[in-house]
């Protein structure tokens, strides 16, 4: 047995009488269970109504006339908020003169007369009030869905810089979205989407292009190229070259705005039968690439300039005078330079890959020179005999350090290795030429002692001489002998100069050798 159910009806009536007799009518016809609430006036009906918050009453009685306002005025208030009444509402009317459908475009969802108003009737009505709510509910939630959808396309259209477009290929009819007339700058109202104003948009040198991409959705003509390069002229024209699309097209086009922007766009549309009419249209989305344009240019202008530095650096690399060999921490060659090529005599595939260790003479302290790297993150002037792959050994002097990558993760040592055999051999060269000018440098020494001697005997002598003379002068000074009044004058002279020439000749030879 089916439970009955259970409706909460508000009763609006100034006539108690009234009231009770549609409660009963009710009562007495429907097997549901009915739970009544009674309002006199139109203001008792709204307050109780929206006392009833989110449990609204399952159907509303609503009489015509109250004494305080009508039928309309309350349904006005009741649908102030969302253009619907928050329940169903029956209006019962005193009158066949009031306008039934007037009062459904109102609010109300039936109408129905007091006079010839029965016990099956007005379940009937408050059953199809209920069940019409229901149904106006449910298309009120689509409208709104259908709304909030088409808000988020738009914004999504906006935000993409995206526009919807669909061009009837039976009648040649182009449709535009409000975004499309803003991808382009123009205005709907000034603006109509035809071939002709359309083509004066683009890019002289793009204005085939947008055609070209609808010629190329399908075609089953042998000779097109025409219409390749104009597009199609008129809807008959379209519909013979045309053909439904397996998959979308795509194509970019450049437009000239009437601001004198010029913008980047790009048309991706498929060509199909349309589901109510059945002619055939080409529909689809139109948006700005502008800026993936510039960042693809700039993408480009920056991959050339890393190559240009990428290709200057790898010339410094391969012009320096030392060899340079890279390898990761475990002594694996990674790169090499063209000296090092050539010291080695190994082509550069030849190297990368081969063990840093094995192209010296000694591989232990080849290994020991890449451990001490690592440890102290340089090397001075280690040297090593190199070992050709032809050749006699060369003496190599090692100078290294350590790198990383951004984060700091040590990726590697790199090498310079110095040729330094003539270096050697200059250095054998000029200790010889240190040591023979030692020896001439010895000899001038002795050399220069004997002159020494030899003029310190010389000195010796003189001094001897001067001393004698000395003597002599001074014997005639003292009256040993009696010279002549001229002599004397001379003599005094003579002892005077005589002694000057004694005190700078012991000063000469010093006092030692005066003794």
């Amino acid at each position: 047995m089916t439970q009955p159910i259970a409706r909460h009806v508000l009763v609006v009536d100034d006539n108690a009488l009234d009231r009770a007799e549609l409660r009963s009518q009710l009562l007495r016809w429907s097997e549901h269970r009915w739970h009544f609430t009674d309002a006199a006036t139109g203001a008792m009906a709204l307050r109780a109504i929206h006392d009833a918050g989110n449990a609204p009453f399952d159907c509303v009685l609503l009489d015509y006339h109250l004494p305080d306002m009508d039928a309309p005025e309350v349904l006005a208030q009741l649908c102030q908020a969302t253009s619907q009444a928050p329940c169903p509402v029956l209006v019962i009317t005193g009158s066949t003169a009031h306008d039934g459908n007037g009062l459904v475009r109102a609010g109300a969802q039936d109408h129905i007369g007091k006079a010839w108003t029965t016990a099956p009737s007005l379940a009937r009505a408050v059953d199809n009030a209920i069940e019409r709510f229901a149904m106006q509910q449910e298309a009120l939630r689509g409208r709104l869905a259908l709304a909030v959808e088409r808000e988020r396309l738009a914004m999504a259209l906006t935000a993409g810089q995206m526009g919807v477009f669909e061009l009837n290929l039976a009648d040649g009819s182009l449709y535009w979205s409000p975004e499309v007339y803003a991808l382009f700058g123009v205005n709907p109202g000034d603006f109509v989407p035809a071939r002709a104003g359309v083509r004066q948009l683009l890019h002289p040198d793009d204005r085939c292009i947008p055609w070209q991409s609808l010629h190329g959705a399908g075609t089953h003509a042998s000779d097109n190229s025409q219409f390749a390069a104009l597009g199609p002229q008129t809807a008959a024209e379209s519909a013979a070259f045309l053909q439904p699309d397996v998959a979308p097209v795509t194509c970019e086009f450049r437009i000239q705005r009437p601001d004198g922007q010029l913008r980047w766009m790009a048309q991706r549309g498929q060509t199909g039968h349309d589901a109510n009419s059945g002619q055939l249209r080409h529909h689809g989305v139109v948006f700005d690439i502008t800026e993936r344009k510039r960042a693809e240019s700039s993408q480009a202008q920056s991959s050339q300039r890393l190559r240009d530095q990428q290709f200057y650096t790898r010339s410094l690399i391969d012009s320096n005078i030392d060899g340079m060999l890279v390898t990761d921490p475990s002594g694996t060659v990674t790169d090499a330079n063209r000296q090092m090529q050539t010291l080695t005599g190994c082509t550069l595939s030849e190297l990368i890959g081969s063990r840093f260790a094995d192209h010296f003479n000694e591989p232990q302290l080849a290994t020991n020179s890449l451990n001490l790297t690592l440890s102290k993150l340089c090397l001075l002037d280690y040297e090593l005999d190199l070992l050709p792959r032809d050749g006699l050994p060369t003496t190599v002097s090692l100078n290294a350090s350590t790198f990383y990558d951004r984060g700091r993760t040590l990726q590697g040592v790199i090498f310079s290795v110095r040729d330094v055999t003539l270096r050697h051999f200059l250095n054998r060269a000029l200790q010889e030429t240190n040591a023979s000018l030692e020896g001439a440098r010895f000899a001038a020494v002795q050399d220069g002692l004997a002159i020494n001697e030899r003029l310190r005997a010389s000195n010796r002598e003189m001094l001897q001489q001067l001393q004698s003379v000395l003597d002599a002068i001074t014997r005639l000074e003292s009256g040993t002998i009696s010279p002549a009044p001229v002599q004397t004058a001379t003599l005094g002279h003579l002892l005077q100069d005589s002694r000057m020439l004694l005190e700078r000749v012991q000063s000469a030879i010093g006092p030692q050798a005066a003794s």
